[in-house]
């Protein structure tokens, strides 16, 4: 199973929100990081054959998506980073719904509706009216819905916004269950909710690709640029502008800064081994 990204391009009037994209993806998690206005939804939208792309391809098994037509689009799941559901409807009829939609017949749909809701923790509220949801029940509901037909490219755009901390642990564990066949393509801002799971990282900036690796390989390019140590609370203010800080915490008297600087930001800082985060910030900085 293999989806090649050919020199996939959009543009916008003068616009570029994606440049000359090109990548291969097999079967695993790939984990799409970058900065608000980098575009990756764009390049989501593409994937998912949601938009024509002004230059480039997109092959599936060697084979053009546009061209494949109908029977590429049986093999996605899509979550929209904005979902739209119809609030009168029950969660239950809102996945038959969707089942219909997705060619499910319906014994299938009922059966498959009951294992997701389930799955992402509704089975309790099936009957219950989605305009009663909360955000978090909602993009629950949303993840389900993108599983339906089983699909062998699954692209979710912000999967995790809303969800507690209890609820994104269980999707992260949820993805890395049902990855080993197929695609998974991830956006995300939370970047602990890819650094677990994701098989590969892609970064993406001003439309472009600026690096790919595992997470050990994204994290590596901060590597001597990250410092902890502590300062007096009246010295905050001071070092912070001297890069971008990760982490603040209150010590007593003191305050434990972690930060992303070229140079030693401050006389008690030591170097510490970079992580995702740290590597995310280095490469995005204030943008991220």
């Amino acid at each position: 199973m293999e989806l090649k990204l050919d020199r996939l391009t959009k543009q916008y009037g003068k616009k570029i929100a994606v440049e000359r994209l090109s990548a291969i993806l097999k079967s695993g998690v790939y984990g799409l990081l970058g900065a608000n206005g980098a575009g990756k939804t764009t390049l989501l939208r593409m994937l998912a054959d949601l938009l024509q792309p002004t230059a480039g391809d997109i092959t599936y098994n060697g084979k053009s998506i546009y061209d494949l037509g109908e029977e590429y689009r049986d093999l996605l799941g899509y979550l929209p980073q904005n979902f739209g559901f119809y609030p009168d409807f029950t969660a239950e009829d809102f996945m038959l719904y969707m089942a219909a939609i997705k060619g499910l017949e319906k014994s299938a749909a009922k059966e498959k509706t009951k294992e997701l809701l389930q799955i992402v923790g509704l089975a309790g509220q099936a009957k219950q009216k989605v305009k009663t949801f909360s955000g978090g029940m909602v993009r629950r509901l949303g993840i389900a819905q993108a599983l339906l037909n089983n699909p062998m490219i699954l692209i979710l755009d912000e999967p995790t916004s809303g969800l507690d901390p209890k609820e994104r642990i269980r999707f992260r564990n949820l993805i890395s269950e049902i990855s080993a066949e197929r695609i998974v393509i991830l956006s995300t801002h939370i970047v602990s909710d890819v650094e677990s799971i994701a098989n590969e990282i892609l970064l993406m900036k001003e439309g472009q690709l600026i690096k790919t690796g595992t997470t050990e390989e994204i994290a590596s390019l901060a590597e001597g640029k990250v410092w902890s140590g502590y300062v007096s609370q009246a010295e905050v203010n001071r070092v912070k502008d001297r890069g971008i800080v990760v982490n603040i915490k209150l010590d007593g008297e003191n305050v434990e800064l972690r930060m992303v600087a070229e140079t030693c930001p401050f006389d008690s800082a030591q170097q510490v081994p970079p992580n995702l985060e740290d590597a995310y910030l280095y490469c995005f900085g204030e943008e991220a």
